[in-house]
């Protein structure tokens, strides 16, 4: 029967209930797949595959659970079923993160974090969702320090100020046109404006009543 590997790798795995010393814990390899279309999670004794040592059943999972402050190992998740919790160690962060979201997105549950000293367990954060797109001319780039900022092209002026983050200013808004209006055009080549009146320069005077010009 078909079947496709999601993830797999070396881990150390607790004995039920992790009651027993660390000395129990067994190295494993995990195998996340999918089998005509259910979600299997098997452990072997080697990475052949030749001897399995038993399943997780994921149909039961109650809780998804990233373990900090454990005292034997620093990389651990649990898979909390309607039976038994399995604590998984695995050899890195990195692995550990691969292993959450990838049993995450399988399953389709959320992750909880539970803290092994004080036994809190919370909502793990979320992943920060995607940036919103940049304004139209706009681009973001790394100054040589490693700071971000940003251009915008149709101004070529540069800030580093988010421009998403900024506010229009009240009464900042851009005029309306009204129907019919034509503003004044640019003045073109062969424009000239009246000159500016120079020093000792002393326009006529505006007539007032009763004065008639010679």
């Amino acid at each position: 029967m078909a079947s496709s590997t999601v993830k797999e790798g070396f881990v150390c795995k607790s004995p039920p209930d992790d009651k027993s010393s660390v000395k129990s814990w067994r190295n494993r390899w995990l195998v996340l797949r999918i089998e005509a279309g259910r979600p299997l999670l098997e452990y072997y004794e080697d990475r052949d595959r030749k001897r399995l040592k038993g399943a997780i059943p994921l149909e039961c999972v109650r809780q998804l659970l990233k373990v900090t402050n454990y005292s034997r190992y620093p990389y651990v998740f649990a898979i909390a079923t309607t039976k038994r919790k399995f604590l998984i160690s695995a050899p890195s962060e990195r692995e550990l993160d691969t292993w959450i979201e990838s049993l995450r997105l399988t399953l389709k549950v959320s992750v909880f974090e539970e803290n092994a000293s004080d036994g809190i367990v919370k909502p793990l954060s979320a992943p920060s969702a995607p940036e919103a797109p940049l304004p139209a001319g706009w681009e973001k780039r790394d100054d040589p320090s490693g700071r971000p900022y940003f251009v915008n092209h149709a101004t070529k002026m540069t800030q580093f100020e988010d421009p998403r983050l900024q506010q229009p200013a009240p009464g900042s808004f851009p005029p309306v046109q009204q129907p019919g209006y034509s503003p004044a055009s640019t003045p073109t080549a062969g424009y000239a404006p009246a000159p500016t009146p120079t020093a000792g320069y002393a326009p006529a005077p505006i007539p007032t009543a009763g004065y008639a010009p010679r």
